[in-house]
């Protein structure tokens, strides 16, 4: 197996995990997945730098809420050196009768190879500016506003 395509896979299971525990409201498995791994919000405007409550925050908007569901999307990866970069969309999403998205952003981040396996080093989260809200959402539900007419 190439090198990038064996890195690919091990991203894909990070940001799997990091999914999860933001679907699942689960701060403790957030902190353990990115323990020794520097964690960024990518808004460039902090300072100082948040700290695990702030990027918590900032990531899970929905903490302490039911019903919201987080899915990984167009991931990118290439390799410099002996390290891989990663770019990944990702998308929170309210769930029930009329799923609409409630945010959008960015995962970028890099892993380090290591003698046996890749060392996760860097995670920035960048989350959309003036991204659509579920008052703003532009999809029609399927019910109201489509004819079956010619």
């Amino acid at each position: 197996m190439d090198t990038r395509t064996d890195a690919r896979h091990h991203i894909e299971n990070l940001l799997t995990g990091i999914s999860f525990a933001v679907s699942t409201c689960d701060r403790h498995l957030f902190a353990e997945l990115t323990r020794g791994v520097q964690v960024r919000l990518g808004d460039g405007y902090s300072n100082p730098e948040p700290g695990p409550e702030e990027i918590w925050a900032g990531l899970a908007e929905s903490a302490g809420r039911t019903g919201v569901i987080q899915t990984i999307s167009t991931m990118g990866v290439y390799r410099a050196g002996n390290s891989v970069h990663y770019m990944a969309t990702f998308q929170n999403w309210e769930v029930g009768p009329e799923p609409a998205c409630t945010s959008i952003g960015t995962y970028s981040g890099c892993l380090v190879s290591g003698p046996q396996v890749w060392k996760w080093t860097e995670h920035t989260i960048n989350r959309a500016r003036n991204a659509q809200t579920r008052n703003q959402n532009p999809w029609i539900s399927r019910d109201r506003g489509l004819s079956r007419s010619s």
